[in-house]
């Protein structure tokens, strides 16, 4: 379930600094399948879907969501993609486009899934993902303060397991076997301490200003 869009409107698909903007941007033309893995209530299915004649199906291990997503998407199941395989759930297609926004980073084994997806994913199918940025400079900033405060949502959700920067998300994608087509990212601006001022040219590196990766890959076979 997404940590970062639990109060939604269109606003966060008409800008151009959000992750789901982002993750519109990378479907493909003419998707016919799509799984969304952490769909929650569905938003971004039913948004896809506005735009798409697809098949679109959604997991996600909160039964409340789900019970919301089943009355926008094609199919909406409950399931614990931890303690589950993916070939439980007797899917009739494979998919285009295998969507992960906001999961890895909860997760004890990402490369597990990753290589799941491989037995469910069409030949020229695409994953996209979507994942914080450990090395944001908020981080930096809770550092300097010596305050690691964890949240309710954000990089410092209290769920969040893992923890990556563009590198290690990366590495974790291609290890697993895929091939990386296109990366972005949303920005978010942080005011820095009156002691580090002096170092905002440095800080305002691409780096310490990204909040999220958006990637997409396909799989190699």
């Amino acid at each position: 379930m997404s940590v970062y869009h639990q109060k939604h409107s269109e606003d966060i698909f008409s800008s151009p600094n959000t992750s789901l903007s982002k993750i519109l941007s990378f479907i493909p033309a003419k998707p016919h399948h799509i799984l969304d893995i952490g769909c929650s209530s569905g938003y971004l299915g039913k948004k896809i879907k506005q735009i798409y004649k697809c098949h679109y199906v959604g997991i996600d291990i909160d039964k409340n969501d789900i019970e919301k997503a089943k009355k926008c998407l094609d199919e909406a199941y409950v399931f614990d993609i931890e303690k589950q395989l993916l070939s439980e759930i007797k899917f009739r297609h494979k998919f285009d486009v295998i969507i992960m926004a906001d999961v890895l980073e909860h997760l004890d084994h990402p490369i597990k899934l990753l290589k799941e997806i491989h037995q469910i994913i069409s030949k020229e199918g695409m994953i996209i993902i979507s994942i914080p940025n450990i090395n944001h400079l908020s981080t930096i900033i809770s550092l300097f303060k010596q305050s690691w405060k964890y949240q309710e949502t954000g990089i410092f959700d209290n769920t969040h397991k893992r923890f990556y920067d563009k590198e290690s998300a990366t590495n974790l994608i291609t290890s697993a076997y895929y091939k990386i087509i296109d990366i972005d990212a949303t920005t978010r601006q942080e005011i820095l301490p009156f002691l580090l001022k002096p170092l905002w040219f440095y800080f305002n590196h691409p780096g310490f200003q990204t909040y999220q990766y958006i990637i997409s890959a396909v799989a190699v076979k």
